[in-house]
């Protein structure tokens, strides 16, 4: 079952991480599904719950227990419920649907910086870039390097 889950758990990480970084990610959509279909096809939906009900002896009290096999040996990895949460499943006929990571969008965009002065550009450029680019500085805030050297000073 871990080696079904893995791939999963990859491919699920692979389009967040496209989407995140707004890239494409119509093909890492692909690769969840047909990961997801072996697993589905070989061991049933990831959230496949088994219900049992025991009766206390003494007070009369119904517990009920949910165990969900597909997923124990997984628990201990750090997305598992991650993995978990990529399926509509549907406890009363034990059956699953792709959830909508499968064809949609789950995260939104980046969206832009706001820029309102030569520190803002400045911030921007070094997470860009990784250092400090004057021209693209004044470009941002569509003015002058000698603008920007000046608001940022020396």
């Amino acid at each position: 079952i871990i080696q079904k889950l893995v791939p999963i758990r990859d491919a699920v990480r692979a389009v967040l991480r496209c989407q995140e970084l707004d890239r494409p990610f119509r093909q890492a959509q692909v690769a969840l599904r047909v990961a997801w279909s072996s697993f589905v096809r070989d061991f049933g939906p990831i959230n496949t719950t088994v219900v049992s009900t025991t009766e206390d002896e003494e007070t009369g009290e119904v517990r009920e227990t949910h165990r969900r096999p597909n997923l124990q040996p997984f628990v201990d990895d750090p997305d598992c419920w991650l993995v978990a949460s990529i399926e509509d499943y549907d406890l009363e006929s034990d059956t699953a649907r792709p959830g909508p990571i499968f064809t949609e969008r789950v995260i939104a965009p980046p969206s832009p910086p706001l820029i309102s002065s030569a520190a803002d550009a400045l911030a921007v450029v070094l997470n860009e870039r990784g250092g400090v680019d004057l021209d693209h500085i004044a470009e941002l805030l569509h003015s002058d390097t000698d603008t920007v050297v000046a608001e940022l000073g020396s």
